[in-house]
């Protein structure tokens, strides 16, 4: 998670092509069972960088199927 947050803090420090490698680097080490959380805020990040607004909705729709699968310990 410390990644993913280091990573959409260059988003908001107006790096968003940089964000966009961090977020992609951290997607393949992700791993076969992810945590849905980390999916999820992910996913949600990566729509915004997307320039395709049919990219963008397939990563909303990766965010959406992973939102209700975290408990609300685990968020």
């Amino acid at each position: 998670m410390a990644k993913i947050m280091a990573a959409i803090e260059l988003v908001y420090a107006g790096d968003p092509g940089q964000a966009q490698a961090e977020f992609h680097s951290i997607w393949s080490s992700i791993g076969q069972d992810p945590d849905a959380l980390h999916v999820c805020v992910l996913s949600h990040f990566m729509a915004d960088l997307q320039e395709d607004v049919l990219q963008e909705l397939d990563w909303d729709l990766r965010a959406l199927d992973a939102a209700g699968t975290p408990t609300d310990e685990r968020v």
